[in-house]
């Protein structure tokens, strides 16, 4: 059996969020039929992403992927995270309110989030609504999903 690159880029992802000791558990969510969206310790819903591609790293947002955000943000609000992985290079983590800054998720047409981490610094994020207005550490994931909660 192969590895799928979802299953293979998903699962560096959530070993790095079980691997925190914060951890207890994590389900789908029941609510929202998507292969991206997890709920961890009841309380927080993160959608992952990824890209294979180098230097500068691209996501794309459907309609339907924005759809599927909005819904576990209605769900669990301030403790809603998007974690985009970054090829091999590492994971940045948007909350709900940074991810807004950069794409419009209201809207039907499709949206992008461009990536940059120049070496040895921190996370540069733009996307089609224009830049997120901070960069993002590396490693702020996972830690970050655990001091709303």
């Amino acid at each position: 059996m192969t590895i799928s690159k979802r299953s293979f880029y998903h699962g560096a992802a959530l070993a790095e969020i079980t691997d925190n000791r914060n951890f207890s558990s994590i389900n789908r969510i029941p609510s929202i039929d998507s292969y991206s969206a997890y709920q961890i310790n009841h309380n927080i819903g993160i959608y992952i992403k990824y890209t294979s591609d180098s230097d500068i790293f691209k996501f794309s947002f459907s309609s339907y992927n924005k759809e599927e955000i909005r819904k576990m943000n209605e769900i669990y609000q301030k403790n809603t995270y998007i974690a985009l992985v970054c090829s091999e290079d590492g994971i940045c983590l948007l909350n709900y309110e940074m991810l807004i800054s950069c794409i419009d998720l209201k809207s039907d047409e499709d949206d992008w989030i461009n990536i940059k981490r120049p070496n040895g610094c921190s996370y540069r994020v733009r996307g089609s609504k224009g830049k997120c207005d901070r960069t993002i550490s590396l490693n702020a994931f996972p830690n970050q999903i655990f001091l709303q909660t």
